[in-house]
């Protein structure tokens, strides 16, 4: 990917969006092959992808990065995975390169999205079990129900 993005002319925006998520609790695996390719993926891939668009975003001036991260970036929650860990170094990162000298004074944007839980391919890609989610068009309700 990195080799991909250097060989275009230009890279107005870049969004960063690919993630993988386990299925079992670090605890209970390790550091195992797996673990280590989420780890890639989910945490060295993003500043390698920055690295190979920064350079001649800052020399033209202008750009954006968005990395779509999670809102498990704002603390563990129930994972006990290197998931949430993954998305708060992420967070740091991003939001540290953005509010960089350099970058502010080159016109580059950074931002970062922490979405909640969305149905999409990647649990059933990493055989998270997603069935005490919510559904899809459900919210908790603002107010408690108001007594009888």
């Amino acid at each position: 990917m990195e080799d991909l993005v250097r060989g275009w002319t230009t890279v107005d925006v870049l969004v960063s969006n690919a993630r993988i998520v386990l299925h079992r609790p670090f605890p209970c695996k390790g550091l195992d092959e797996e673990e280590e390719t989420m780890l890639d993926l989910n945490v060295r891939a993003g500043p390698r992808l920055r690295h190979a668009v920064l350079p001649a975003m800052v020399a033209r001036r202008s750009g954006s990065i968005v990395d779509v991260s999670s809102f498990m970036a704002a603390g563990p929650g129930a994972l006990s995975t290197t998931y949430p860990a993954g998305k708060a170094w992420l967070l740091s990162f991003s939001e540290g390169l953005g509010c960089s000298q350099q970058l502010r004074d080159a016109g580059v944007r950074m931002m970062v999205v922490l979405p909640g839980f969305t149905r999409t391919g990647l649990f059933d890609r990493s055989r998270f079990d997603a069935s005490g989610l919510p559904g899809r068009g459900t919210r908790a309700p603002l107010h408690p129900a108001a007594p009888g």
